[in-house]
């Protein structure tokens, strides 16, 4: 099967161009071929198709190949751009070849022509390949640049010493730094107290050396000025394209409201508990969902017993007439009191 090939040609001489066109097709390419002779034939052909390559003679009257050369390259196109001529000389030929060319051909030398359109169709092709790759590694770059720069989580980067090679812009607002660049070789022993940075030193030490990540756990941040913050952290070991451990990423995220808010919890909890007057909590349609331990020394009803029913089905003092008792609901246990003993 033969192989495509859209090639604009700059020649003057309508002979010449079916030669260049002749030596091709028998070099196995399927052509589609347009001849110009100007700079303003050329930059219209560029403008209304695409094309594969562009081959050129170096003298035209009204033109020349490193005129043609200058026009393609102020396209912005990346085409191969082969010379065939019969006068180019040496020294011509050089100098086409610094500005961009990427082959010169001598006219009488076209057997050679199909195996260079060839190897340049391969090499435009690497170098698309190449720039799609450094195109999205660019947006792969920005992206992440945009997640750690917008990001309040605390990201950093750390070598195999455990000294910072990265951070996000929390985190150095978190350490008060100006850019997140003043962090850069300098480690937690630098920004915490000893009591913290020696156990995240140590626990990283552990992540690189095993290969084992650590994840989500509560770890309690002392600072020089006596302040302590929790933070809920996730370290990983960071590995080279062989996969060879280079260092550690870490993401920590800011739980000291969370933590505090748990100690009110858990203060108010023990409180409740702990009260000689039976506590009861209920929803909002009356459902027991709570009661205190006096709760079950005064009724006699055990909080799994109590937990899901509605007070009034557990509760009858015998001190109100039984309208009362319509009114409230029939009762689920009749007891004067509490439950019956």
């Amino acid at each position: 099967m033969k192989t495509p090939l859209r090639c604009l040609i700059i020649e003057d001489s309508e002979d010449d161009a079916l030669l260049v066109a002749r030596y091709l097709r028998e070099g196995g390419f399927d052509l589609v071929l347009e001849r110009v002779d100007s700079p303003e034939a050329m930059r219209h052909a560029l403008l209304r198709h695409p094309w594969d390559i562009v081959i050129s003679d170096y003298k035209l009257p009204r033109f020349s190949g490193a005129a043609a050369l200058e026009e393609l390259k102020a396209s912005g196109l990346d085409l191969p751009f082969i010379i065939v001529s019969g006068t180019i000389g040496e020294e011509n030929a050089v100098g086409a070849m610094r500005a961009g060319a990427r082959d010169y051909i001598m006219k009488d030398s076209l057997e050679r022509l199909a195996h260079a359109v060839r190897r340049e169709l391969h090499d435009a092709e690497e170098r698309l390949r190449r720039r799609q790759a450094e195109a999205a590694l660019k947006d792969e770059r920005s992206l992440f640049s945009d997640l750690t720069r917008t990001i309040p989580d605390h990201i950093y980067f750390k070598d195999l010493n455990s000294r910072f090679v990265r951070i996000n812009e929390a985190m150095a607002r978190l350490f008060g730094l100006q850019h997140p660049d003043e962090a850069v070789g300098k480690t937690d022993f630098d920004f915490f107290s000893e009591e913290h940075a020696r156990l995240a030193y140590e626990s990283e030490q552990r992540v690189m050396s095993t290969g084992s990540p650590i994840v989500d756990l509560e770890e309690k941040e002392t600072w020089p000025d006596g302040r302590i913050t929790w933070v809920s952290t996730t370290k990983v070991p960071q590995r080279d394209s062989n996969g060879t451990v280079i260092g550690l990423i870490g993401i920590s995220r800011n739980i000291t409201q969370r933590k505090r808010a748990d100690a009110r919890l858990q203060l108010l909890s023990t409180a409740l508990s702990s009260a000689a007057n039976a506590i009861v909590i209920t929803n909002r349609d009356g459902v027991i969902e709570w009661v205190n331990a006096s709760y079950s020394t005064l009724t006699g009803y055990t909080a799994e017993e109590a937990i899901g029913h509605n007070p009034r089905e557990l509760v009858k003092s015998g001190k109100h007439g039984e309208a009362f008792y319509k009114i409230c609901g029939r009762p689920f246990w009749p007891a004067a009191y509490g439950r019956a003993r």
